[in-house]
């Protein structure tokens, strides 16, 4: 029996005495948003905050995914990603599937490591209705803190260890910044225990259909 067949049974057994259901965690946008063709966002770097906003104007109902938007997490190194190359710097909040579950441990990690310890983070959505908009603010300290290597979210799957670089700042260089988001059309897969832990290779088809949208971080220093 090979390594992920072992992990697959072992997953499967979890559901019948560890972890409860649980649903998604929401927040929905009700402020009114113009027609329009498709989402935009836009990221302003302020004093001590990050003031973002999600526009909807199609005539879909979209997803954002939320669970790292809290200032608790947004300097964790691990959503702080760096390519040298391309002189950019990426705060991700796309899903880390290894990590993330649709129920929480009774046992609490705190501090960045939270991101990427297993069942410490639930699934959570910012839904945007049709022709509709929402607006985030999120506190962060200025205080220089660590980075990590580039990656593809898109790439890992339930049982994956994402094998972490860190890295630095070149004192020398002057980076572009940007900001990750992943955008569901549909979660109720994403949201669904028991497809989680019974029928976990389909599970990790359904949540890998976001889209990333990448935006830059304009800065604002005088708000």
């Amino acid at each position: 029996m090979n390594t992920y067949s072992l992990s697959l049974i072992l997953f499967t057994l979890l559901s019948t005495n560890v972890f409860s259901q649980s649903n998604c965690t929401n927040q929905i946008a009700s402020n009114h948003s113009e027609k329009g063709k498709t989402l935009s966002i836009f990221a302003v770097k302020k004093v001590n905050k990050y003031s973002i906003e999600f526009n909807n104007p199609t005539n879909d109902t979209l997803h954002i995914f939320s669970s790292y938007l809290n200032p608790d997490l947004i300097n964790s190194k691990y959503l702080n990603r760096i390519n040298k190359k391309q002189k950019v710097i990426t705060k991700s909040f796309a899903p880390l599937t290894p990590y993330l579950s649709t129920a929480l441990s009774d046992r609490i990690v705190f501090g960045h490591n939270k991101v990427i310890t297993k069942h410490q983070l639930n699934y959570s959505f910012i839904v945007l209705p049709p022709r509709t908009k929402f607006n985030k603010e999120i506190s962060f300290s200025e205080k220089e803190h660590n980075y990590v290597k580039e990656i593809n979210p898109k790439k890992y799957n339930l049982f994956d260890n994402i094998k972490w670089k860190n890295t630095k700042k070149c004192k020398n260089h002057k980076y572009k910044e940007f900001m990750e988001f992943a955008v569901f059309k549909d979660i109720k897969d994403v949201c669904n225990s028991n497809l989680y832990y019974q029928n976990p290779n389909l599970y990790n088809t359904r949540v890998k259909t976001f889209n990333l949208y990448s935006v830059m971080i304009t800065s604002n220093k005088t708000q």
